[in-house]
């Protein structure tokens, strides 16, 4: 869930570079080519927020005539709502059903709640306060639970790292194995049974890592 707030215009983030910005950046490794929009991150002590901060309107860049803006997106690392994904034909060009269900579970939307006045308590912490103008996303005057609940209801995406799809005990076995075939194995985050906490390519890294060494010694 996106929290953004406007900034003063000579703050906005650009993708537009000049000669000047690559010759700088060739040369110094300076200016905005560094940037990778995610400036800043964070997980938080209880494993169920996580916020990437971003120079930029979260919902509107990099279309043109984004508005200066500079967003807290917070994010449930641990959501409980699951979704459901079919299979529509033999066909593997037929797009399959998918079944989202974004908040069915009441704790997801708790948490989001809480992970958007986390945002704002952020965003008034000097000397970060004094660079941002009003609210833009959900806004100042939606102040209440239920208020803030309908903005988390309308702006709500899924971000990043999708894991479960071929999740162990289901699709593969304890070896990484896809039930029922033959030399034909799954080594990626589809096998996780659940999100991890963290980003998970360090999970992954593991994975790969050990089905690596199983491979050498039946080598």
């Amino acid at each position: 869930m996106p929290v953004i707030f406007s900034t003063e215009p000579s703050a906005r983030f650009d993708l537009r570079v000049s000669p000047r910005d690559l010759t700088r950046f060739d040369a110094l490794g300076r200016g905005p080519l560094t940037s990778n929009i995610a400036e800043a991150g964070g997980l938080f002590n209880n494993g169920a927020l996580q916020i990437h901060v971003t120079p930029t309107h979260y919902l509107r860049f990099p279309q043109p005539g984004s508005p200066a803006a500079m967003t807290i997106a917070v994010n449930a690392t641990q959501p409980k709502s699951c979704g459901h994904l079919a299979i529509t034909s033999l066909d593997a060009s037929e797009p399959p059903r998918i079944d989202f269900r974004y908040l069915a579970d009441p704790a997801d939307l708790e948490t989001t709640i809480a992970g958007v006045k986390l945002a704002r308590s952020i965003a008034m912490q000097s000397p970060l306060r004094q660079w941002l103008g009003p609210e833009m996303v959900p806004g100042s005057k939606r102040d209440s639970d239920e208020a803030i609940a309908k903005s988390i209801a309308r702006y709500t995406q899924t971000l990043y790292h999708p894991v479960g799809t071929c999740g162990l005990g289901r699709v593969v076995d304890a070896d990484l194995s896809v039930v029922g075939t033959r030399r034909l194995s799954v080594v990626d985050a589809s096998v996780f049974p659940k999100l991890t906490m963290g980003n998970p390519n360090a999970m992954v890294i593991t994975l790969a890592m050990l089905f690596a060494s199983r491979l050498n010694v039946a080598s």
